[in-house]
């Protein structure tokens, strides 16, 4: 099922910005952007991109259209998305133990930025 954004549905807040945006190989704008969910529900992510208009590359669920779709996955053939930092607290420890894993970490996403350039600012 699809969820969507709901002004009676549950608070969810996902605080995003944006990092650099690129231009794929037929000439769409993609934006590559740091995400920090402050809730954490079902999708929230996928859900709040696709809702201010901007679906993360190659998700299926969330695409504006299959058009969109296709070109994201001429870009990236799976779902853009990459945990860069989680933190939990552990049972008895003093300091939340916290890993990281930087995008280099995950090839196919790295790959996919260099297939694109840098969208020249202005």
């Amino acid at each position: 099922s699809v969820c969507r954004v709901d002004p009676a549905g549950r608070d969810a807040l996902t605080v995003y910005e944006s990092l650099e945006e690129y231009v794929g190989p037929d000439g769409e704008i993609f934006s590559l952007v740091h995400l920090r969910l402050i809730t954490g529900r079902t999708h929230q992510i996928r859900v709040h991109l696709a809702h201010i208009g901007f679906p993360v590359v190659a998700d299926e669920r969330y695409a504006r259209s299959p058009e969109a779709l296709a070109a994201g996955r001429r870009v990236c053939p799976r779902l853009f998305l990459h945990k860069v930092r989680v933190g939990f607290c552990s049972a008895g420890a003093a300091e939340p133990l916290v890993l990281w894993s930087p995008l280099s970490n995950a090839p196919e996403l790295t790959q996919a930025v260099r297939r694109m350039r840098k969208r020249p600012s202005g």
